[in-house]
């Protein structure tokens, strides 16, 4: 008859724990890699799309914003002085005047394509004029001075890379003031702007017109009568180069 040799069977059993315990960890151990590959792959994708949605691509077209600017111009235009018939035969000279002007405002975009621009400016307006008489001849200054305060519509339908292009229109309100070595006159100035633009990062540039609807009146102050002496006509468009830095 057999005998059961309980410490011969207990080692054993101790042996066969050992060899189940070591296989479950050797089949846990790949899992468990594998989810860690899994987790960091998934880890690495979310950093990779938000990374992606962060960072602008490198098509990504230029767009104006809001920010003041500085501004120079150049001006060209004509302007009639007229005699009424009440002192006379109605007499008119008109010549081309040149200008130089400096403005100084801000812009705003409500979205990417439609903005407003609001600024002051101030205009110098001359010409120097020659007259013969016989053998003596005479040159006489007429300056113009103006100053207004304007807003206009920003109008951009072209983007690219670096720049933008659009049309602008708007309207502009001040005072201006006419004098020679034989006159003084003032008076209220407006004016109606149109014209095109282009526009980068931290400059612009754009060619225009200014079209005065107001004319300046030279009372008689001699006699009193409602009729004007003089008239300087100034509803002439003037056209206009002018270029912005950005700030």
């Amino acid at each position: 008859m057999k005998v059961f040799d309980i410490s011969r069977d207990s080692r054993v059993f101790k042996v066969f724990c050992a060899l189940l315990a070591s296989s479950a960890l050797a089949h846990a151990a790949p899992s468990a890699q594998a989810a860690n590959v899994a987790t960091n792959s998934a880890n690495t994708t979310e950093s990779t799309s938000q990374t992606t949605k962060t960072a602008p691509t490198t098509q990504e077209k230029f767009a104006e914003s809001g920010d003041g600017f500085l501004g120079l111009y150049a001006s060209a235009g004509k302007i009639t002085l007229s005699s009424p018939s009440a002192y006379g035969a109605e007499s008119s000279v008109g010549n081309v005047l040149p200008g130089i002007g400096a403005r100084v405002g801000y812009r705003s975009f409500f979205t990417r394509y439609v903005g407003l621009r609001y600024y002051a400016d101030v205009e110098y307006i001359w010409q120097n004029a020659s007259q013969t008489y016989g053998t003596n001849s005479a040159t006489s200054t007429t300056s113009i001075l103006i100053s207004s305060v304007n807003m206009d519509v920003l109008l951009d339908f072209l983007h690219t890379k670096h720049a933008s292009y659009g049309a602008f229109a708007g309207v502009g309100a001040g005072y201006q003031m006419l004098w020679s070595e034989s006159m003084s006159v003032r008076g209220i100035h407006a004016d109606f702007k149109l014209g095109l633009r282009a526009a980068s990062k931290s400059v612009g540039a754009e060619i225009g017109i200014k079209a005065p609807f107001v004319n300046m009146e030279k009372k008689d102050e001699m006699y009193s009568t409602t009729e004007p002496l003089l008239i300087i006509n100034q509803n002439i468009p003037r056209f206009y180069v002018a270029w912005d830095l950005y700030f």
